[in-house]
């Protein structure tokens, strides 16, 4: 190897390394009830190991190997929790450890650990996930809205999202746009979530439940100005994307846009989390994929759509990506 093929292993063995590292300490910081512990307030080394049965010297060195990971923060003398541990509660306080631990099985046997695409599964499966993919995917949703131009070149439209969850993408619009107004179309215990985050962003008035499969959900011709599909196409097979594009090309007027948001490559900042989603979304569905652009593009483009453009969403967790289309 020349000098920089070394420089370039090293660097890559000390971030295996630090990676490694850093989940043990996270992983035995739980375990140890350290995080527990902690979320009282802040507090010193020694009133951590006392809470926790532990002794102070590692307890204070494992205290500051988590400032390291910008799990905890030093203020003082104390020690306190960052805000991102307020993330990490219900079906993510372990980093999804439950679908990583199920990975050795599906390697051997293809056999997933859930089925989140199975309509008898789905609506307890995302009723349970929506709130935190609504923390994870606000900041998306809200440079997309500027990318978008709402509020801006489109205003007064009136917004359909299909499978929208917590409504994390088209609240943004709404939020962006005060004339604007959301139809949501989803199951009804997710909907409830929806409705709750509609209401916390004060755009109550401006939203409507629509509950169902969005397979099964009858919808209005030539009603809606923008429809939005968040985070939907990598549950659906080819033919199941394909029949969602037509059903709602009859439903967007004339002249109105789609806009498909999923993960995309292309953003070098998210390539290892990419690789990760997709190898996740493995693990809890039977059938779920991550698609390209163009294939999706291919999709849109048989069932009529036109005007197709790609553009990347360059901010944490640089994989989202947004497919834009005309009627």
């Amino acid at each position: 190897m020349n000098t920089s093929e070394q420089l370039k292993a090293l660097q890559t063995y000390f971030e295996l390394m630090s990676m490694n590292g850093g989940m043990r300490i996270f992983q035995i910081a739980q375990q140890t009830g350290v995080f527990r512990a902690m979320g009282s307030g802040p507090m010193d080394a020694r009133a951590v190991a006392e809470t926790c049965g532990l002794k102070e010297k590692p307890t204070r060195l494992l205290l500051d190997g988590l400032c390291g990971l910008n799990a905890a923060q030093k203020l003082g003398a104390k020690y306190a929790l960052t805000p991102v541990m307020g993330f990490l509660s219900g079906n993510y306080q372990d980093l999804s450890n439950r679908y990583w631990d199920h990975l050795p099985t599906y390697l051997r046997t293809g056999v997933p650990m859930a089925k989140m695409d199975d309509p008898k599964e789905s609506e307890k499966q995302y009723q349970a996930q929506v709130t935190a993919l609504d923390w994870m995917m606000r900041p998306s949703a809200e440079v997309a809205a500027s990318m978008m131009g709402i509020g801006d070149r489109l205003k007064g439209l009136s917004i359909l999202d299909v499978g929208c969850g917590s409504g994390v993408w088209s609240l943004a619009f709404a939020r962006k746009d005060p004339t604007s107004k959301v139809t949501a179309l989803d199951w009804p215990a997710v909907l409830r979530i929806a409705q709750a985050s509609a209401e916390t962003s004060r755009v109550a008035d401006r939203f409507t439940a629509l509950p169902g499969n969005y397979h099964d959900v009858g919808l209005p011709s030539d009603a809606y100005d923008l429809i939005i599909v968040g985070n939907v196409t990598h549950i659906e097979t080819p033919e199941g994307n394909k029949a969602l594009f037509a059903k709602l090309y009859v439903s967007l007027k004339p002249g109105g846009k789609i806009v498909v948001f999923d993960v995309f490559g292309g953003q070098e900042n998210g390539k290892l989390q990419a690789a990760l989603y997709a190898i996740g979304l493995s693990l809890r569905t039977v059938q779920g994929r991550v698609y390209t652009a163009e294939e999706l593009q291919s999709f849109l483009e048989e069932v009529g759509f036109k005007n197709l453009a790609v553009r990347l969403i360059e901010i944490t967790p640089y994989t989202m990506g947004m497919l834009v289309a005309d009627k």
